[in-house]
């Protein structure tokens, strides 16, 4: 069951983590700074960087959910197989 909630729950949290550190680590001064991603190339590199450690972690977690969902359902059916 957690493996499905970690699936679930993945793209939420990814989608919110930005947002949510520019507001509350920055003190609320960097809130518009997506708004000036255009003007300022090191931003941009950031950005870049930052989405593709999203990317690289999302697949690592579906990966790691599916392993486990995988496990799970050929643990079960042995034991079902046994009974």
């Amino acid at each position: 069951m957690g493996a499905l909630d970690n699936a679930g729950k993945t793209l939420y949290y990814v989608e919110d983590s930005l947002d949510d550190f520019i507001k509350r680590y920055s003190g609320g001064k960097y809130v518009d700074i997506l708004d000036i991603v255009e003007d300022s190339d090191l931003m941009q590199s950031f950005l870049n960087t930052f989405t593709w450690d999203l990317i690289m972690y999302t697949n690592a977690s579906f990966l790691h959910s599916i392993f486990l969902l995988a496990g799970g359902t050929l643990a079960a059916v042995w034991i079902l197989l046994k009974v």
